[in-house]
C-alpha cells in the first residue's frame, strides 16, 4: 500500500526531461466526491522499486484505499479512496525517481476538499538554519495534531497540513482547520528521499503548540537543530542541571549508554544515580531528541545492583567516550561490528563508565578504587537479557588503553521455558520486514495475527500447531502504509500483544 500512496502525487515542476503531466483531481479542488479515485500521470515511467525503498517520501491525511494499481507503461498512478465528507486533505511530497535515474527532490504540495470551500485560516512564520548549515530552501513544513516528540501515536503522527518552504525561509500554511497544533519543519538535504537527519546531512525543526480558531497565525519559528549523536562528555552540563532537581543525596553510579557508534558517540547517555538513602535509582537521560529524569523506584533488584557500584569520581577529567572505542575498534570490536549476522539478530554496542567491579568483568578489574570505560559488542534479541555472542573490552578511565578483552559470556533462555511469551518484534521500528517470537510451554496450538491501527486484520502469520519451546514469525510489511501495528497471539485461551511501528 505505501508504495501506492507514495507514487500518487508528485510535484509538479518545470523539467523537459521528468515532470508531472496531470493529475485528478486537479490542485485546489473542492467538492470532490467521498468516494474517488486519484491518479497521476508523468512524462516517463517510474522507478517502482527505487521508490518503495525510499522510506518516507510523502506525507497525507489520505486514508481508507480500497485499490491502487498503475498502467501498463508506469508513467500512471491511480488508487481509490473512501473520504469523508466536508473534509479538507493534502498530499505532500519530497523525492520521486523515474527509470531513466531523473529523479524529482523538491516537495510540493497538493490541495482538495469534500467540501465547498477550504478553512480560511493560515499558519506563517519562518524557517532558520541555526547552527546546522542547512538552508530552508526546499524544506517542509507540517502541523501536528500531537506532540509525536513525547506521545505515542496510533500510526503516523496526525497531520492536519503540510506547505513549502520559500527561497527566503517563509512559508505558510493554508487551509488550517481550528485546532491545536505541533508545527514542525524538514528537509530531504541529501536528496535520498528520507527525512533521516540522525545520518547527518538532513534536518528537522520544532516548535511549542499553536492554536488556530478562525484566524490567521503568525510568527511562528522554526530553527533547524544537529542531531549529531553526542560524546559522553558532551551530555555531562545538562545531565547534572537535571540531577538538581534530584534528592540532595544523590550518588553518581555510572553512565552508560546502548547504541554507541564507530567513535563513541550515541543518541543518548544515561547519567544513573542512587538517592533517598540508598532507596531509589534515577536515570538522567539526555539525548538528540529529549532529556529528562526517569524513576526507577519500583526496580529492587536494579537497586541493589547499582548499590554495589562505588560513586562515579573524576568524570570531568575521565578520558572522552571516542578516544575509548577508537581503541576498541582498533582492537578487535570493528571487525566483530562489521561482521555478517542472521537479520534475526540485532548488534548493540553498550558503552559504560563505572568501577564496572560488578559488571561482565568479574574477577579481572586491575583496581576496584579506579573507573573504567567498558565496550560490549552483543549480539541477540532485542529488549531481552539473552544473549547469542560478543565480545567485552575493559579500557582505562584515564587512557583509554584497552586493558582486557574477551568473549561475552551469552546468556540463552532455557530449553524448557516456563510461560507463554510473546516478545517484543526486532528491530522496531522496522521498515519492510520484522521478526516476532514467541515461548511456548507445552505443545499446542498458536495463532500470530496482525493488527492495523484502526484494528482490522492485516495478517496471519501462524495458526497451527506448535511444540514446546521458542520460535519465530516473520512479517513483510512491504506492502503496507506506515504506521502502528499490533502483534496479537493467543495460546489455550491466553493473549499476548506488542506494539510495532512501520517507519518508511
Amino acid at each position: 500500500m505505501k508504495a501506492a500512496l507514495t507514487l500518487l502525487f508528485l510535484p509538479l515542476f518545470l523539467t523537459a526531461q521528468f515532470s508531472v503531466v496531470s493529475v485528478q483531481p486537479v490542485n485546489n479542488a473542492v467538492n470532490v466526491p467521498t468516494t474517488v479515485t486519484l491518479s497521476m500521470t508523468f512524462s516517463e515511467a517510474l522507478d517502482t522499486v527505487a521508490m518503495n525503498d525510499a522510506g518516507e517520501v510523502w506525507f497525507s491525511n489520505v486514508d481508507s484505499m480500497t485499490a491502487y494499481g498503475y498502467s501498463a507503461d508506469l508513467k500512471t498512478t491511480w488508487s481509490t479512496h473512501v473520504l469523508k465528507p466536508n473534509t479538507p486533505y493534502f498530499m505532500a511530497f519530497i523525492w520521486v525517481k523515474a527509470l531513466s535515474g531523473a529523479v524529482i527532490t523538491v516537495p510540493h504540495v497538493y490541495y482538495f476538499t469534500t467540501g465547498p470551500t477550504f478553512p480560511a485560516a493560515t499558519v506563517s512564520g519562518t524557517v532558520s538554519s541555526g547552527s546546522t548549515g542547512v538552508s530552508p530552501e526546499h524544506s517542509i513544513v507540517g502541523l501536528s495534531r500531537v506532540n509525536f516528540m513525547k506521545e505515542e501515536t496510533d500510526g503516523s503522527p496526525p497531520f492536519a497540513a503540510w506547505t513549502n518552504v520559500n527561497a527566503n525561509g517563509t512559508f505558510t500554511v493554508p487551509y488550517v482547520p481550528n485546532g491545536t497544533y505541533w508545527p514542525l519543519a524538514a528537509k530531504d538535504a541529501d536528496g535520498n528521499g528520507e527525512i533521516d537527519p540522525e545520518k547527518g546531512a538532513d534536518a528537522m525543526a520544532f516548535s511549542d503548540s499553536i492554536v488556530v480558531n478562525n484566524a490567521p497565525v503568525t510568527g511562528v519559528n522554526l530553527t533547524f537543530f544537529s542531531f549529531r549523536p553526542s560524546l559522553m562528555h558532551e551530555t555531562v552540563a545538562a545531565a547534572e542541571s537535571l540531577a538538581a532537581f534530584l534528592p540532595p543525596d544523590k550518588v553518581l553510579r555510572m553512565v552508560q549508554t546502548w547504541d554507541a557508534d564507530s567513535v563513541g558517540r550515541s543518541s543518548s547517555w544515561n547519567h544513573v544515580y542512587t538517592a533517598k538513602g540508598n532507596s531509589a535509582v534515577y536515570s538522567v537521560r539526555v539525548g538528540q531528541f529529549e532529556s529528562r529524569i526517569d524513576s526507577m523506584d519500583d526496580n529492587n533488584w536494579n537497586l541493589q545492583w547499582l548499590m554495589m557500584h562505588k560513586p562515579v569520581t573524576g568524570l570531568a577529567g575521565a578520558v572522552a567516550s571516542g578516544t575509548a572505542m577508537v581503541n576498541v575498534e582498533n582492537a578487535g570490536g570493528r571487525t566483530f561490528r562489521q561482521s555478517p549476522h542472521p537479520d534475526t539478530l540485532g548488534l548493540n554496542v553498550e558503552m559504560t563508565y563505572s568501577d564496572h567491579t560488578y559488571h561482565d568483568f568479574w574477577g579481572q578489574i586491575p583496581d576496584t578504587n579506579a573507573m573504567y570505560w567498558s565496550v560490549l559488542y552483543i549480539l541477540g534479541v532485542d529488549y531481552e537479557p539473552w544473549r547469542i555472542d560478543g565480545k567485552k573490552y575493559l579500557c582505562s578511565g584515564t587512557t583509554g588503553s584497552v586493558l582486557f578483552s574477551g568473549p561475552l559470556a551469552v546468556r540463552n533462555e532455557p530449553k524448557a521455558p516456563d510461560g507463554f511469551v510473546l516478545r517484543p518484534n526486532y528491530p522496531n521500528p522496522f521498515n519492510p520486514a520484522t521478526t516476532i517470537e514467541f515461548t511456548v510451554p507445552t505443545d499446542g496450538v498458536v495463532r500470530l495475527t496482525v493488527y492495523d491501527a484502526l484494528g482490522r486484520e492485516a495478517a496471519v502469520l501462524a495458526d497451527g500447531f506448535f511444540r514446546a519451546g521458542r520460535h519465530q514469525a516473520r512479517f513483510d510489511a512491504s506492502s503496507f502504509a506506515s504506521g502502528v501495528y499490533v502483534a496479537r497471539a493467543s495460546y489455550r485461551g491466553r493473549m499476548e500483544s506488542v506494539k510495532m511501528m512501520l517507519v518508511r
